[in-house]
């Protein structure tokens, strides 16, 4: 009547609730129990790259038994061996495919807790998909009562994975790779719609693997597409119905983990940890023929060079389910973790421009108003449009608050635009930052940032406000969006609103573009223009009041 208790289940799905794992290898010693003995699975598999098609892959672990105050190789501890039955399996799937099971074994003229075992090259998945795997086992002692032990944090939970042809896969290109896997066919086609999707990722956070890149498994990670006007976001606010970016028939897309987990290195040699990351396009980039999404990685390159704050960019390969599924730019989010990385508190309120016409920095609405932001909107019509999207982590700073924060910046450039009164925005505007970030915008040619694409925060190290540029995607413009060619070159006005002329017309080309002088776009209301941006506008008439950051 021998007694094995198994040590663990498996449930670990995309987007459930655990910690992201190395790919290569274990979580190491861990924090043990108080009581003891009992086992150990730890180094889980170092041979990542021998997971080939028609081989077996080979998966080591270190079993052992511990007890609190001792060393693994205590020699009480070592004696257990010969008390115990020790079993190990391997626990693996292939893709999203049925859960299969092999034994392992000790490794001949090595230590007892050296142990090895194999997943048969026949189960294994095609090149570039997936495989996942833990080991579990367990103890039962050779004598009556016949006691089993068990471990105290399993490793049978298929928290490990790799991919079949690895260093093959990374030889294909010489950017890193990211390794999407999400189950096929409703997840796989939903993934590209609004709801979160969960997912597993594998990504090399210092290089290509093929280089010497450390390969990281994820799996606790949803993926929604990007763009205004998605499903469940406020109609008014996203242009639900209108087409967009969210409609590309190459989605941009989100991934979103559980916590400051992926790692990534954005070109200073250093792997910061990060929440999430947006994977861009680059479908209708401006210009002629096939950009490949140069020129947001340009664009990022620019403001780093100038030491203006803006998101990091890089070009990266997007497999899913182990075929190549685009060139895609890697851009960093704007939220805490950024904040960090450029030195600044985390704590800060940060706001998200998101609304095509309303979110140009105008004075908010009154008090009497049913919608803060959006003095025309009538309750009538149902739920306020989104204008500005809190994007500081509650964990450290107050919604309501940081709104009445964002209310007297508002109020601040209200004085400066209606009143000529300078004094409240230069106590409250970092100017000469924000003159820098305008004069990187112009010299790219960024014609989609007066209302939408930016953020607004401000520092608590200098109690000042900026703005941090977003989606630049349409930076290096052409006279149309995604072709080439001039718009005079039939004689017709290049400054007629409608025609988008960002290179012939004057308009587009001036460093005060988004100014009341200078609106992204004219449409017929009361005040006959709309789109100029409130910030760029009281930077204008501080020059024109002779206190020019410039």
């Amino acid at each position: 009547m021998l007694l094995c208790a198994l040590l663990c289940s498996f449930h670990t799905s995309p987007g459930g609730h655990g910690a992201a794992a190395a790919a290569e290898e274990g979580d190491g010693e861990g924090d043990g129990i108080s009581r003891g003995p009992y086992l150990k699975v730890s180094k889980v598999s170092k041979h990542l790259e021998r997971a080939r098609t028609g081989e077996d892959l080979r998966v080591d672990a270190d079993i052992s038994f511990r007890r609190e105050g001792l060393g693994k190789d205590d020699p009480d501890l070592v004696s257990l061996f010969d008390r115990y039955v020790v079993t190990a399996r391997i626990r693996y799937v292939s893709m999203f495919g049925e859960e299969r099971v092999t034994d392992m074994r000790r490794v001949p003229d090595a230590k007892p807790t050296s142990w090895t075992g194999s997943i048969p090259a026949e189960d294994l998945p095609g090149y570039g998909q997936m495989v996942r795997y833990g080991v579990e086992a367990s103890a039962v002692a050779r004598e009556f009562p016949f006691d089993s032990l068990r471990d105290s944090k399993p490793k049978g939970d298929k928290k490990y994975a790799t991919v079949v042809d690895l260093v093959a896969v990374a030889d294909e290109t010489s950017l890193p790779t990211l390794h999407w896997f999400v189950k096929a066919p409703d997840d796989e086609a939903n993934a590209m719609w609004d709801e979160p999707v969960g997912c597993f990722l594998m990504f090399p956070e210092n290089g290509p693997a093929n280089k010497g890149g450390k390969l990281r498994f994820y799996d606790d990670v949803t993926v929604r597409r990007r763009g205004s006007g998605r499903h469940g976001q406020n109609a008014a606010a996203n242009m639900w119905g209108k087409g967009g970016s969210k409609d590309w028939p190459k989605r941009k897309l989100k991934f979103d983990f559980d916590g400051s987990v992926f790692r990534v290195d954005w070109g200073d040699g250093q792997r910061w940890k990060v929440e999430e990351v947006n994977m861009h396009s680059g479908y209708e980039e401006p210009g002629p023929g096939l950009t490949y999404g140069s020129r947001e990685v340009l664009a990022a390159s620019a403001f780093e060079r100038l030491n203006v704050p803006a998101p990091a960019a890089k070009h990266v390969v997007l497999r899913r389910n182990g075929e190549f599924f685009g060139l895609y730019v890697m851009v960093e989010n704007v939220d805490g973790d950024f904040l960090e990385r450029k030195g600044e508190s985390q704590s800060g309120p940060l706001f998200k421009a998101v609304h095509w016409r309303q979110s140009n920095l105008r004075p908010r609405a009154p008090a009497w108003a049913p919608c803060r932001y959006d003095a025309a909107w009538e309750k009538g019509w149902g739920a306020c449009p989104e204008i500005y999207r809190y994007s500081t982590s509650p964990r450290y700073l107050d919604e309501a608050g940081a709104r009445d924060e964002l209310d007297a910046l508002l109020s601040a450039l209200d004085a400066v635009n209606s009143r000529g009164d300078a004094g409240p925005m230069l106590d409250s505007i970092d100017t000469e930052r924000v003159t820098a970030e305008m004069a990187v915008q112009t010299a790219l040619l960024h014609q989609d940032r007066c209302t939408k694409n930016y953020y607004v925060y401000r520092s608590r190290w200098s109690n000042r406000w900026s703005r941090i540029p977003w989606d630049m995607e349409d930076s290096f413009a052409t006279d149309y969006r995604n072709e080439a060619g001039r718009c005079d070159d039939d004689g017709g006005d290049p400054c007629d609103w409608a025609r988008y002329c960002v290179q012939s017309c004057e308009k587009w080309n001036s460093p005060f573009f988004c100014d009341r002088d200078h609106p992204q776009d004219i449409f017929t209301e009361s005040d006959g223009r709309s789109t100029w941006n409130h910030l760029v506008n009281g930077e204008s008439v501080l020059c024109s009041l002779t206190v020019c950051p410039y």
